[in-house]
């Protein structure tokens, strides 16, 4: 789930029209993942400069890159054991979220 986030934010970070295409960068992130039916992505950009049409970035985002625009793509898949376990779920959530800056 990681991977698959990490794949649709170098997608996305490549250059500043690849980070308008979010769902190029979901694409990659599913592609990564094609083992996992059930993942789900979210892909947006931020910009650290302002005032911009894009959403601002945290401030922490800008600290070393006050120019900045960055992605940001979110996964997520549930896991189901196939037995039940004594004290482990039965189902869980995994999660997973890169952060790249866009290369200008």
């Amino acid at each position: 789930v990681n991977n698959a986030a990490r794949a649709g934010a170098q997608y996305g970070s490549q250059t500043v029209i690849t980070a308008a295409d979010s769902n190029g960068m979901i694409a990659a992130a599913r592609a990564d993942a094609s083992n996992i039916a059930n993942l789900t992505a979210t892909a947006t950009q931020c910009t650290c400069v302002s005032p911009s049409s894009l959403g601002a970035c945290p401030a922490n985002y800008c600290t070393n890159a006050p120019q900045g625009t960055f992605v940001e793509v979110d996964t997520q898949a549930s896991f189901r054991t196939l037995v039940n376990y004594p004290g482990i779920p039965f189902s869980t959530t995994f999660a997973g979220k890169a952060i790249m800056q866009v290369d200008q």
